[in-house]
C-alpha cells in the first residue's frame, strides 16, 4: 500500500505493485521531483533490466498502451517513479522493474495530494 500523510495523518491509502524478485523496489528515502501528466515512455531493455540507460531505446507516446499509463510522478532515484499502468491487474503483486505502480484512476488522484519536493520513503 501506499500511504499519503499530512502532519503525520494519513489521508489517503492506494493499493500498488511493487518490484520484482529480480529488479526490486529501492528501499529508501526519496523526494519528488516533478508530475507529467500523459507522459511518453523510454522503453530501453538495459535500464529495465540492469538500470543502466543505453543508446538503444524506443519513444512510446503518451496513450492506453503506454506502460506509465497516465501520470508519471519523478523520483530523485535515476528510472524510478511513482506512476499508472496499462495493466490494472498487476496492481497487488511484486512485477514492477523497480518503480510503484497504481492504477491510472489511483494515481491521478495521488497526484493532486503531492508536489515536487516532498518526501517518499520506501519500505
Amino acid at each position: 500500500m501506499l500511504g499519503v500523510f499530512e502532519n503525520e495523518k494519513l489521508i489517503a491509502a492506494y493499493p500498488v505493485a511493487v518490484g520484482s524478485a529480480r529488479t526490486t523496489s529501492p528501499i529508501g528515502d526519496w523526494k519528488v521531483r516533478g508530475i507529467a501528466k500523459l507522459p511518453r515512455f523510454r522503453y530501453d531493455k538495459e535500464m529495465l533490466e540492469h538500470g543502466e540507460r543505453s543508446g538503444n531505446f524506443y519513444m512510446l507516446p503518451p496513450g492506453p498502451r503506454n506502460p506509465v499509463g497516465v501520470m508519471w510522478i519523478a523520483l530523485n532515484k535515476k528510472g524510478i517513479g511513482i506512476h499508472g499502468t496499462d495493466d490494472p491487474r498487476s496492481i497487488g503483486h511484486a512485477v514492477s522493474h523497480g518503480c510503484i505502480r497504481l492504477a491510472n484512476w489511483d494515481v491521478v488522484g495521488l497526484a493532486t495530494k503531492i508536489k515536487a519536493g516532498d518526501n517518499v520513503s520506501i519500505h
